[in-house]
Parts: C-alpha cells; sequence; structure tokens
C-alpha cells in the first residue's frame, strides 16, 4: 500500500472537538440530504480489501491505551465495525451516479443495538479517520424543532477525502471489491421475544441466496448511459424506500439478501441489487455478460393472489374503476389498493378509510387529488375503488400485504432455483425478473411453473 495509514501515537478515548476537522467544505442542509444510511453488514470481499482495513485498524490500534486484551468475539466484533464503515465510504466513492454521496452515520449508544459492532469504535475511528484527513465530516444533531413544534434529528455525514480515495485506488477497490457475509443473508426486523428459530424453507432459501451472489458476483453488469430515476416500488412503505434509496447508482450492490419483519410468516421479500433502484425504463439497458436483457413481471400480482387464493381467477382490473379513465388513473388504482392493502388499522370503523397521498417525481410531491378529473374528489374516487373492489374489502385495513410479501417472495425464490439450475444469471425485482435475451423462453416457463406450485393457477406474465 502506497502512502498507507498513518501511526498517531495520540489516544483515541477523548471526544472530537471541532476545531480539530479538517478541510470541511460548507454544505447545503439539501445536500447533506444526499445520503445513505451506513450498511452495517457491508464487507469487502477481495484480499486487498481486508489488507486495507487491517492497516488501519493497526494503525488505530496504535495509540490505544488498554489495561487487557480483548477477548476473542470482542476483536471480531471490532475488526468488523472498522471494516463496515471503510466499505461504506468506499461504496459512496464508486457510487456511479454521484461519488459525493455521504455517509449517514450514528454515534449514540443505541445506534448500532442488534449489529454486533461497537459504537465506542466508531467513535474511535471517526476520530482518527478525521485527525489524519481521511474523511469529511459534518456533525449530526438530535432534537431541534421545527415550525409545528416537532421535533427532528439528522445523523453525522461523512464521506472519504482525496487521501482516502487515493488509498482505495492504490488498494485497487472496485464494485467487485465488496462481500456480504453469509449470516446476513437472512435478516429480521422488529422481531418479537418468541421469535421461533429460522424455519427450515428460510434456512434453504440462505443456501440459495449464496449461490446466486457467487454467480452474480462473476456476472459484468452493465447499464448503457441514460436518465437515472429512483423507483419505489407502489406497494413500498417509507423504509423500503429508503432502502431502494441506499443503493441508488451503487454498482457494488449486487449480493441479495432476504429480509423479513415482525416473523418468519410476514415479509421475506430480496434486496440487496442495485438495479431495484432503477425505473423501469433504466433496467430495460441494463446487459448482462455483454447480452441485452428482458425483463418479466407478474401482472397485478397482489389482487392476483388474494382472488386465486380464494379459489377464483381475477377477471377485471382491480387498479381501474369502471367510467373512470383518466391520465394516471391506473396508477393512482393500484397506488390506492396496496396503501389500503398494506395499512393496518384495528378500528373497524376506520378500516376503509384514508386520505389522498401523494407520490414523488420529478417536481416534487403530487397529491393523489391533484390527477383526479375536475370535480371528483379523492373521497368520492376512494367510494367508487372500494365499490370495484367489494371482492377485497375483508382484506384491507388488515396489513394483509406483509402476508404476500412471504408468499410473493417465495414465488420469487422458486424462480431463481429454477433459473439457478440452468446457470442464467437473474437480477430479481421482487415480481418481476431480468435475464439476458436468450433465457426469455426460460425465464417465462420458470414464472409459470413456480406460481402453478404456490398457487395453484396459471399467472399473466407481461413484458
Amino acid at each position: 500500500m502506497t502512502d498507507g495509514p498513518v501511526r498517531n501515537q495520540s489516544t483515541f478515548s477523548k471526544p472530537l472537538m471541532s476545531k480539530e476537522k479538517v478541510g470541511r467544505p460548507t454544505l447545503t442542509a439539501k445536500e447533506l440530504e444526499n445520503s445513505f444510511p451506513l450498511i452495517p453488514q457491508r464487507r469487502f470481499g477481495t484480499r486487498e480489501g481486508k489488507a486495507l482495513v487491517a492497516e488501519i485498524v493497526k494503525a488505530l490500534r496504535h495509540g490505544e491505551v488498554r489495561e487487557r486484551a480483548r477477548k476473542a468475539a470482542d476483536e471480531t466484533r471490532y475488526h468488523d465495525t472498522v471494516e463496515a464503515l471503510i466499505a461504506n465510504l468506499a461504496a459512496a466513492y464508486l457510487n456511479t451516479y454521484d461519488p459525493e454521496r455521504l455517509v449517514g452515520v450514528g454515534f449514540n449508544n443505541s445506534a448500532y443495538a442488534g449489529t454486533g459492532m461497537q459504537v465506542e469504535t466508531m467513535r474511535a475511528l471517526r476520530d482518527y479517520l478525521n485527525r489524519e484527513g481521511l474523511i469529511e465530516l459534518w456533525d449530526g444533531y438530535h432534537r431541534r424543532e421545527d415550525e409545528r413544534g416537532g421535533a427532528y434529528g439528522r445523523n453525522t455525514r461523512i464521506r472519504s477525502s482525496a487521501k482516502l480515495q487515493h488509498w482505495f485506488d492504490a488498494a485497487g477497490i472496485t464494485c467487485r471489491s465488496f462481500a456480504l457475509p453469509d449470516s446476513a443473508i437472512i435478516r429480521m426486523k422488529e422481531a418479537p421475544g418468541d421469535l421461533p428459530a429460522v424455519p427450515d424453507d428460510v434456512e434453504a432459501s440462505r443456501a440459495l441466496l449464496i449461490a446466486i451472489n457467487r454467480r452474480l458476483a462473476n456476472t459484468d453488469m452493465l447499464i448503457l448511459d441514460g436518465g437515472h430515476d429512483l423507483q419505489v416500488d407502489d406497494r413500498a412503505d417509507e423504509e423500503e424506500a429508503a432502502t431502494l434509496n441506499a443503493f441508488k447508482g451503487d454498482r457494488s450492490a449486487c449480493q441479495l439478501y432476504r429480509s423479513f419483519k415482525g416473523g418468519w410468516g410476514l415479509g421475506g421479500r430480496i434486496y440487496g441489487g442495485w438495479w431495484m433502484s432503477e425505473s423501469k425504463e433504466a433496467r430495460s439497458r441494463i446487459h448482462l455478460d455483454g447480452e441485452e436483457t428482458v425483463e418479466l413481471d407478474y401482472a397485478s400480482l397482489h389482487p392476483r393472489l388474494l382472488f386465486n387464493r380464494a379459489g377464483y381467477a381475477l377477471e377485471v382490473d382491480p387498479y381501474m374503476v369502471p367510467g373512470l379513465d383518466f391520465p394516471g388513473a391506473r396508477d393512482l388504482g393500484k397506488r390506492t389498493f396496496n396503501r389500503l392493502l398494506n395499512r393496518k388499522q384495528d378500528d373497524p370503523e376506520k378500516r376503509l378509510k384514508l386520505r389522498a397521498g401523494g407520490k414523488k417525481d420529478k417536481k416534487g410531491k403530487v397529491r393523489d387529488n391533484q390527477v383526479l378529473p375536475k370535480g371528483l374528489s379523492f373521497q368520492a374516487y376512494l367510494d367508487r375503488l372500494l365499490g370495484h373492489l367489494h371482492q377485497f374489502q375483508e382484506h384491507f385495513g388488515t396489513g394483509a400485504g406483509m402476508t404476500l410479501q412471504r408468499l410473493d417472495s417465495d414465488i420469487a425464490l422458486g424462480v431463481l432455483t429454477r433459473m439457478e439450475a440452468h446457470g442464467v444469471p437473474v437480477l430479481p425485482v421482487h415480481d418481476s425478473f431480468i435475464v439476458p435475451l436468450s433465457a426469455r423462453v426460460e425465464l417465462a416457463e420458470a414464472m409459470r411453473d413456480s406460481y402453478r406450485d404456490l398457487v395453484g393457477f396459471d399467472p399473466v406474465i407481461s413484458g
């Protein structure tokens, strides 16, 4: 390593002081929001990346004052903490859309609960990197009052300096230098206290995703130049949208994982791929191993699953209210359907009540009632949509979307299993799949077979 880590003689126990900050440019509040949250599971997968981390660990330890050696488990957490931050900084530097992206990092005592990372090590590493001019840093804050009396905060923002970027380049760090530990492939959010052990089928999906990740790591992925717009699924909640934003333009993010929420029967969708953050138009320009690709998807998947599980075929467009055909009508119907399906409302009197929502576009946030024809209120539109969807009403306001996500994730895994048997690289996007153009027939067959096996009906496939 050329010009490697500096051996700093000072201890790392003292807090970071403003006067110690190095070469930090002034950024506006909007520029500071150009960030993604630190991903604790991110690691390097190459010897060069591991060697860089080892040098930084060595330099960081040089200034430590310790009375006793760390236990083996603490030593592992110490090293993993350093590697996670350095790998996130490297990924931000390599971002295809914006190499100026920041990493949002928390330094409060609860910031890394359940991640295996150590906040004390994060603070020490922050101080070392800042003193050596290896990062640019903007302090976060906790509670500030807004004009409506609410409170808000912001995590610390960090990005690599030119000096650290030189180290990344000298170490040969590229988008292929990253890996995901096998232990991070199955994740659980908001786990209940009585959560049972990982079921056999979920554990089997870990093995499948390990094999797929190995294939994707050896697949050349290229997206031709063009516009880049963040794609947020109509079923995405704020947390899911934040996950998609974290991987926008991050070509190092091609290792898949499965995420459950609140129990093994809820969620289970696959995340982790940079392509999931792209618009469908942008995804159409992806090449795999030099070949053009095709994307096929399950049409109206969640409404169809509800009908099929009840033993009926879906023979209407659930998102189009009869007699209401206006620009954006189907998008509004799909968005409203999924809001009704995903929300959980314990009060039966409020299960079918909904206010106009909004959707962000290039010009900002557009309210649902702004796309309606003149004279038609959102409440009147909602009444007509509910009448059109009377067969679904028992599911609205129950949070059924998370249960359906478990089923659609099982269907997706069935598709991936079949395509892996063919030796074909696949980029999943929840209910759609991207493959080389030459594998279109095999993909369509895999999608039909997986759906039939789990649901007992034939799906409708588009693309």
